[in-house]
Formats: structure tokens, C-alpha cells, sequence
């Protein structure tokens, strides 16, 4: 119990100095990074009758069924697995690569968003406005695992250098053991060495 004890203030001490920081850093580099996104966002809300346009290797495209095409092309002749910038869409850079067996789009802002192909051409504008609505959500999610962190390291911080809860009662038992102990080596036979 004392060993387990000790390798938990130890893992708490390494949560404290290493694990903690780094991921309140990244969830924190997150918020500002949606917060900003949502500021694009809002700048260049989405058209709910008509299409606000897409721009797609330099070419500007308001017509909805146009632009898909024009997608699903720019799109299909992309054979690297590398990301390849291809235009813009409600002011975040659109790109998109080959990932194994099909293409995945990614709108970059402060943070990237991915969003998988699929074979209707219009039905690919709705999915990067599906990925971009999801940004106020996926700003509520950081904020509670945010949240989570800065509870678990006050946690943490609460339990590093507590004594072992059972202490007394462990060097009790330990005299006893060595008083126990000698009484059994008492009369023992002592080994002889041959001479």
C-alpha cells in the first residue's frame, strides 16, 4: 500500500510539472483558436436561400450546382497525401488531399477542420458548412474539457505530499515483524563452515 502510495504522489508530481501544463496550453490555444474562427465565421455567415460562393483553383463560383463540380474536380486530380491548397470557402482556406482510399477537405482558420468527400457534388458544400457550424460547439466541448483540467490538477495539487494514510499503523506492524523475527532466530542453529 505504501508503494502504491508513493507512486502516486510521484505520478501526481510528473501531472503537475508535465501533463497538466501541456494540456491546458493546447485546449487553451484551442479556445483562442475557435474563438477567432467564430469571428470568420460571423464575418461571412452562411447564405440560408441562396450560396455566398466558393472559390476553387482562382475561379469565384456563386452557382451552387457550379461550384460542386468545380469541387469534386479540382478535387478528384489530386493524388498526393499531402495537403494541397485549392481555394476558399466563408473566408477559411480550403485544401484538401488524398487519404488512403478517397479525399478529405480541410478549411483552415486559426484551428484546421476535415471533412470527407462524398459523391454529390452539392452535398459537399453541405458537409464544409456542417464542419463550420460545428465550431461553436466544438468551443463549448474545449471549454468543459478546459474546465476538467484546471479541476484535476487543483486535485492533484491537493494530493502531492500527503503522508501515507496508514503510517503509524505500517511501523507498528513493521516493530513487530522484527521483533517476531528475532524471536525466531533465537536457538537457531548457526550454519557451519566446514574447516
Amino acid at each position: 500500500m505504501k508503494a502504491d502510495h508513493q507512486s502516486k504522489q510521484y505520478r501526481f508530481e510528473d501531472d503537475l510539472l508535465k501533463h497538466f501544463p501541456e494540456q491546458i496550453q493546447e485546449a487553451q490555444g484551442f479556445i483562442a483558436g475557435l474563438k477567432a474562427d467564430i469571428q470568420i465565421l460571423n464575418q461571412h455567415p452562411r447564405q440560408e436561400e441562396g450560396f455566398s460562393g466558393i472559390e476553387i483553383q482562382g475561379m469565384k463560383y456563386t452557382d451552387r450546382t457550379e461550384a460542386g463540380t468545380a469541387l469534386m474536380d479540382a478535387v478528384q486530380s489530386i493524388t498526393d497525401t499531402d495537403t494541397v491548397a485549392i481555394g476558399s470557402y466563408r473566408g477559411f482556406a480550403l485544401a484538401a488531399k488524398f487519404s488512403g482510399f478517397q479525399h478529405k477537405l480541410s478549411l483552415k482558420g486559426a484551428v484546421a477542420y476535415q471533412v470527407e468527400m462524398g459523391e454529390d457534388p452539392r452535398g459537399n458544400l453541405i458537409r464544409l458548412d456542417n464542419a463550420l457550424e460545428k465550431i461553436p460547439e466544438r468551443l463549448k466541448d474545449y471549454g468543459t474539457t478546459l474546465a476538467n483540467l484546471l479541476q484535476q490538477q487543483e486535485a492533484a495539487k491537493a494530493e502531492v505530499g500527503k503522508p501515507f494514510q496508514f503510517e503509524e499503523e505500517l511501523r507498528l506492524k513493521s516493530a513487530r515483524l522484527a521483533e517476531l523475527d528475532a524471536e525466531l532466530n533465537i536457538g537457531a542453529p548457526q550454519s557451519q563452515t566446514a574447516a
